[in-house]
């Protein structure tokens, strides 16, 4: 495999969101991420049609650079078949977030996802969820509220019980509030996420194949259009007005101008009215204030591209505070923005843990956007347990405990579980994993215990 420009590619999670896209540059608009979906979808078929299932396909081991080019890593866990002999080397790992029903199925009540072949199917259900995030702005298919996934707290447990919560028809399940409308999608796609996420339920074989896939975006490529108002927004023409716009102006802006973009003026500045110079040199001023904050050196360029602008020195001020101030308030608002869930560490290993023990993880859990971040926090296995089930919603940041019992499990056992955080601000899991000490371990460790207690004795 060839070395990988880390500098370059970036974990498909980083383009999920808003707010990480406008952290190198924000020119990663809806048309690269519709490219990227599409890359992706190319890159699983010609893995499916020499025999390989991937197996352990998520938004970590995925990577995108800014061309929008795509490599996969970790594929020493693909799930490979030997022609001559017919013996399967399965994947033995799995993120629930990504693992179809039927996979979800085959790992109960086993130790690991290494007990059971995976299918073409399966990663089928995996890459359709990915799509789904790199169009909807980061939204799991399956995030989800109402009655009907009141008893599922987790990611996994709706899956299980199969809400697609834009499928239609369908009362006691909806998407979450910050999830973007359905309707940004051409039917095409709709067409494609319902036959994934809803026939797909209960018959694996319904969904699209990564090929399908491939061919239905190639297809609408040639209908994505540029919004006259803004070059940043990209959408389907099937709508008719710039779905972006009218995020932006509901506060929510996903596309900024991109840090760095350039405009040339289409008449000298003194040809120009006052309010187009004026919108000239606001838009100038939005792109500086996008991180929250304007330095010297940015307020120094500001004044000068004013009066470059032949602008009245009074007027070019009032508009970089005007601005200034909007971007400070929508930074420190605790309304304003979306939340969104960082955590600070996604994997524990306990080695060696010695029977009838029980040992301590912390890890940090952040919300990295605005408003409130609420949610619950959840365990997987009966050994693993959390301190507290509810976020605090008064803290951006707050420690969670969780505890490891090896009480009723056998030695040299391994174990893995994970602690999952499920909030309106995205759904993460840490990953746990348990090696119970080995026989010899034990022995040895009781053998100097004895030593150590007929020594005081003595």
């Amino acid at each position: 495999m060839p070395k990988i420009d880390t500098k370059a590619f970036r974990k498909a999670l980083s383009y999920f969101h808003t707010s990480d896209r406008a952290a190198f540059g924000g020119a990663f608009n809806w048309k690269y991420l519709y490219t990227a979906a599409f890359n992706l979808a190319s890159a699983v078929a010609a893995i499916h049609e020499k025999g390989y299932c991937i197996g352990d396909l998520n938004e970590s081991n995925v990577l995108i650079a800014p061309n929008t080019l795509i490599t996969l890593i970790d594929c020493d866990s693909f799930q490979v078949k030997d022609p001559r002999s017919g013996a399967v080397y399965r994947c033995p790992v799995g993120r629930d977030e990504y693992a179809a029903p039927e996979a979800q199925l085959g790992v109960q009540g086993r130790t690991s996802y290494r007990d059971f072949d995976r299918t073409p199917e399966m990663d089928c259900f995996a890459l359709a969820t990915m799509i789904f995030q790199l169009l909807m702005d980061g939204t799991h298919p399956f995030q989800a509220k109402g009655r009907l996934v009141d008893n599922a707290p987790t990611t996994k447990a709706k899956i299980l019980a199969g809400h697609f919560p834009y499928g239609g028809g369908q009362n006691g399940v909806a998407p979450p509030d910050h999830a973007l409308p359905f309707e940004i999608l051409a039917p095409e796609l709709r067409t494609l996420f319902r036959r994934c996420f809803v026939e797909g339920h209960r018959n694996p074989r319904a969904r699209p194949s990564a090929r399908e896939w491939v061919g239905n975006l190639r297809a609408l490529q040639s209908r994505l259009q540029q919004c006259p108002r803004n070059p940043n927004h990209w959408y389907l023409n099937h709508l008719r007005t710039c779905p972006w716009c009218e995020t932006g102006r509901a506060g929510r802006e996903l596309f900024p101008r991109p840090i760095g973009e350039q405009v040339a003026l289409t008449a000298p500045a003194g040809t120009l009215s006052v309010d187009k110079r004026l919108d000239h040199l606001r838009s100038y001023v939005e792109m500086a204030v996008a991180d929250g904050f304007m330095t010297t050196q940015e307020h120094e360029y500001l004044m000068a591209k004013g009066i470059e602008l032949q602008l009245p020195r009074k007027k070019i001020e009032e508009i970089i505070e005007a601005e200034a101030r909007k971007a400070k308030a929508k930074s420190v608002s605790p309304e304003s923005g979306l939340p969104r869930l960082e955590l600070s560490q996604t994997k524990f290993e306990f080695r060696n843990a010695p029977v009838r023990s029980r040992a301590q993880g912390t890890f940090a859990v952040s919300n990295v956007g605005g408003g409130v971040l609420r949610g619950s926090i959840t365990s997987d296995r009966r050994w693993l347990q959390v301190q507290q089930t509810k976020l605090d919603t008064s803290r951006h940041r707050q420690d969670v405990r969780f505890f490891v019992e090896t009480a009723g499990l056998r030695l040299g056992s391994k174990q893995m579980g994970a602690v999952e955080v499920q909030s309106n601000g995205g759904t993460a899991q840490v990953a746990v994993h348990l090696f119970v000490e080995l026989p010899t371990v034990a022995i040895s460790r009781m053998r100097i215990r004895v030593s150590t207690l007929g020594v005081l004795a003595a």
